[in-house]
């Protein structure tokens, strides 16, 4: 554990007092105006204060006599940072995490803000996945594949909540499969992380491939010979962008680029909408409005049993997010059940937050300065999901193009649209890395005699060696394959069959099952429902996938 020399915790302890002054100061002054306001807010604001200020004072306190014993005072608990969604230096949750009965945070660790989760939980559930979604569309047939659709993301919920309820059973702090994996049987984490470096890498892979497409195609020439037509150059520009942001410390660092990678999928699915509706010829699906020449048929039932279900699983992998859930849910401030059912779910009010919180962190989360209503992960994705759906196969019908941008005539707007979805990707990469690093030292550690990664101070970027070292491997091995393969092909189809239906299915179905065998029920038989499909998806699925379905 780290420790504070004599001279940083007096230091710490003349910086309390100096806040828990100006704390009581403060609410001496707002006492008159207190008194004014008492018909239309009662003594809230008063209350508040001052017993904010008692609490710095009494915090105060206490270091004062750890100061004077031979106790020493972890430096990360000494005082909290204030919450900042925008600056990266600082976390974006109003304060450390104190739990409750059954589920306890960490309260050395600086935590993250609802917001911040849901925005990485969101971006991870997307990437590029929604821009396939009309050609499934199109092979299904409509009233098929809106049914898939409703389907894969009501499982893909409920996955993620049997795998998040699994965690909090085990304490909040497991940051990643590593934990919930043994308690299936001893090393059976192996398992567990390996198809997570499957799923992940595989797609971090091809997130650089098709950010090297987009950008080339937009500033270059394929085939040319200047240097702004090589495929080297962009690819080196896609992870010189990638790399900084994939050296950050926490999830919740992404908060800020995992916004803007949701902003810019609104977008495009505002432009996927729009196109439908045919305002312009520039926002037309042939280039002229009422031409219909690149129009394919429309069937409400498409292709025969075999290809729908083939479909299923590109639907299903457009859920595929549950990798990112444990080290989301580590940081999440004041975990607990109700919190994550906001977090992937959306909730009416913000949920409130356990007792044990200071009074000061209760009045930066206090209800009424928050909105009213606010969405969950799946409130997001999935109307974005149904729309994008609906009006890109609408759009072009059976000659829609595996990726929607593609089918669309070169334009402005098209163009804005690939350079979006290029910023997206790039974007996206660190969030699948940062499972990917995670997996990688998690099974170096087993190998070398298993235990919990060590604590590390705050910091931005990594600071534990091994990590950092898995991700400088990770980022060189991704460059390089993304610089001499330009299709991954059958091996994303493949890996993508196999880890992200055991990711997004199996695991979660098997780890609330074993961790909640105190508590037989509905939700535990229809976790073994979800187990039970997912092994019976992944052969099912790897064999259409062979057999070019």
């Amino acid at each position: 554990m780290q420790t504070s020399s004599p001279t940083a915790i007096h230091a710490t302890i003349h910086l309390a007092i100096d806040r828990a002054e100006r704390e009581a100061d403060a609410a001496n002054k707002q006492s008159e105006r207190a008194r004014a306001l008492t018909a239309r807010v009662g003594r809230t604001s008063l209350t508040v204060n001052r017993e904010s200020a008692k609490t710095e004072l009494a915090h105060a306190a206490e270091l004062a006599m750890l100061a004077t014993s031979d106790t020493v005072v972890p430096a990360a608990r000494v005082l909290s940072s204030r919450a900042s969604f925008v600056n990266l230096t600082r976390p974006s949750g109003a304060g450390s995490a104190h739990g409750e009965a059954g589920y306890v945070g960490d309260p050395s660790e600086e935590k993250a803000s609802l917001a911040s989760s849901l925005v990485n939980l969101a971006n991870t559930v997307m990437g590029t996945g929604i821009l396939a979604l009309p050609a499934g569309m199109a092979t299904a047939g409509l009233v098929p594949g809106l049914a898939i659709l409703v389907l894969t993301a009501a499982m893909g919920g409920f996955a993620l909540f049997c795998l998040g309820r699994a965690q909090l059973k085990l304490g909040t702090h497991r940051q990643s499969f590593t934990t919930l994996g043994d308690t299936v049987r001893p090393r059976f984490s192996v398992v567990v992380e390996l198809a997570v470096i499957c799923n992940c890498l595989g797609s971090a892979i091809g997130y650089l491939i098709v950010a090297t497409d987009n950008l080339l195609s937009i500033f270059g020439t394929p085939g040319g010979s200047s240097l702004v037509d090589s495929r080297r150059l962009w690819t080196a520009v896609s992870v010189g962008i990638a790399a900084p942001l994939s050296l950050l410390k926490t999830m919740d660092a992404l908060r800020v680029t995992s916004a803007l990678a949701v902003a810019i999928l609104v977008a495009v699915a505002a432009l996927v909408a729009a196109v439908y509706f045919e305002p312009s010829d520039e926002l037309s699906p042939c280039g002229t409005v009422g031409d219909a020449s690149c129009v394919g048929e429309k069937p409400s039932f498409g292709a025969s049993g075999l290809e729908t279900f083939a479909k299923f699983v590109v639907f299903a992998n457009g859920f595929t997010c549950q990798q990112s859930l444990p080290p989301i849910l580590s940081e999440l401030e004041d975990p607990t059940p109700g919190r994550l059912m906001a977090l992937i779910y959306g909730s009416a009010r913000p949920p409130a937050l356990p007792p044990s919180r200071p009074p000061v962190l209760q009045a930066r989360s206090h209800p009424a300065s928050q909105p009213r209503r606010r969405p969950g992960g799946l409130a997001i994705v999935v109307p974005l999901y149904i729309a994008v759906s609906y009006f890109g196969y609408m759009s072009f019908g059976a000659n829609v193009a595996s990726n929607i941008l593609n089918s669309y005539p070169v334009n402005p707007f098209t163009t804005a649209g690939r350079l979006g979805v290029a910023i997206v990707v790039i974007t996206s990469y660190p969030i699948q890395t940062f499972a990917t690093r995670k997996s990688f030292a998690n099974i170096l550690r087993t190998l070398q005699g298993g235990g919990e990664p060590p604590k590390t101070p705050p910091s931005v970027f990594i600071n534990d060696d091994l990590e950092l070292r898995t991700m400088l491997v990770l980022l060189a091995f991704t460059f390089v394959v993304a610089l001499v393969v330009t299709d991954l092909g059958i091996m994303v189809a493949i890996t993508g069959s196999t880890g992200a239906a055991a990711i997004t299915f199996v695991f979660p179905g098997l780890f609330y099952y074993v961790t909640h065998g105190d508590e037989p029920g509905v939700l535990r038989t229809a976790a073994f429902a979800l187990l039970t499909f997912g092994l019976v998806l992944i052969p099912t699925s790897l064999s259409l996938t062979l057999a070019g379905y």
